[in-house]
């Protein structure tokens, strides 16, 4: 199944824990709240293409001025 990723990889494991308690994900996502290991592909190349937190915010805010102005012309 395809997932949202800002690389390209293989899962490697899925953390079946959390068919029984998927609320680990919000209680510990860093320790037992993992979802999945992903060996990354092309780990170089795609690092090129990451955003700062800063970078992402800034496009957001332009996409969502962008949806606000066009609601306005309709």
């Amino acid at each position: 199944m395809p997932i949202a990723s800002p690389f390209d990889g293989v899962i490697t494991a899925v953390n079946t824990i959390l068919n029984e308690k998927p609320e680990l994900i919000n209680q510990d996502p860093y320790g037992e709240g993992w979802i999945a290991l992903i060996t990354p592909s092309h780990l170089e190349e795609d690092k090129q293409s990451l955003m700062t937190a800063e970078k992402y915010f800034e496009l957001m805010k332009s996409r969502i001025n962008k949806l606000k102005s066009s609601k306005r012309e309709v």
